[in-house]
């Protein structure tokens, strides 16, 4: 489930998960229905244990749970919800969440 606060501003989103709470913060870049889509089922692949603070400028380094089996998740969301083959190897080349996004295209 989404809640949004409008009073921080576009953009400022609580994503409730089963394990986390996390704060997506989304850019202008693109349509912000496709950010929040594609950083919610991010969030979902990667399992997040605690809570995370997250944008697409994150960088992959910094969240806890970013491993082969994030990875993996990852792989699999591509897949699964975008029809998509990635790779280890597309994913090594990755340095943010944004980075990863852009792979849909």
């Amino acid at each position: 489930m989404i809640y949004s606060d409008v009073g921080k501003g576009v953009g400022d989103l609580i994503l409730r998960g089963e394990y986390a709470i996390n704060d997506i913060k989304i850019g202008a870049r693109t349509s912000m229905s496709q950010e929040i889509i594609f950083l919610e089922k991010f969030t979902s692949a990667v399992d997040f244990q605690e809570p995370v603070t997250m944008t697409l400028e994150t960088e992959l380094k910094s969240l806890p749970e970013w491993d082969s089996l994030a990875a993996l998740g990852v792989i699999v969301m591509f897949d699964m919800e975008y029809s998509k083959t990635i790779t280890g190897d597309d994913l090594s080349t990755c340095v943010t969440i944004g980075d990863i996004f852009s792979l849909k295209s």
